[in-house]
């Protein structure tokens, strides 16, 4: 798979035959999977399937719209060894500091960026990444 070390499994738009499929045919490759939700059903799909990974996306991918606090319910519901990544709505420092306190081992931010004037990108990012270097309090 062009030197991939993991896919996106989104349970909303799998059935349970088919994620279970893909994360074994993924581990097959060699590959792990970040197995997305965005809610509590959903959630116990991909754990029930045996996600090692949990993505929690912030948007809804019906009306599109994003919602910090989708994190911050569902962190608690994971169970504690397996590997939690916020996904998407993260477009300030501050949305950024509630999911690290939410207690997640990694963020996905694009939009944030993408959306930014040009000559705002660079200081977006670096005032992200002054953040992240003390995940948790601790510096990483």
């Amino acid at each position: 798979m062009a030197g991939a070390d993991a896919v996106n499994l989104i349970v909303g738009i799998l059935g349970d035959k088919a994620l279970r499929a893909l994360l074994a045919e993924a581990r097959k490759l060699g590959m792990e999977a970040v197995v997305e939700v965005s809610d509590e059903q959903e959630l116990a799909r991909a754990l029930t399937a045996g996600a090692r990974i949990v993505g929690l996306t912030n948007r809804n991918l019906r009306t599109y719209t994003a919602d910090i606090s989708v994190t911050q319910r569902l962190r608690p519901l994971v169970p504690p060894d397996i590997p939690v990544i916020s996904e998407d709505g993260i477009h300030t420092v501050d949305e950024l500091r509630r999911v690290v306190e939410a207690g997640v081992h990694g963020v996905l931010i694009g939009e944030a960026f993408v959306r930014a004037r040009p000559e705002e990108r660079e200081q977006k990012v670096r005032a992200f990444l002054s953040h992240i270097t003390t995940w948790g309090g601790k510096r990483r």
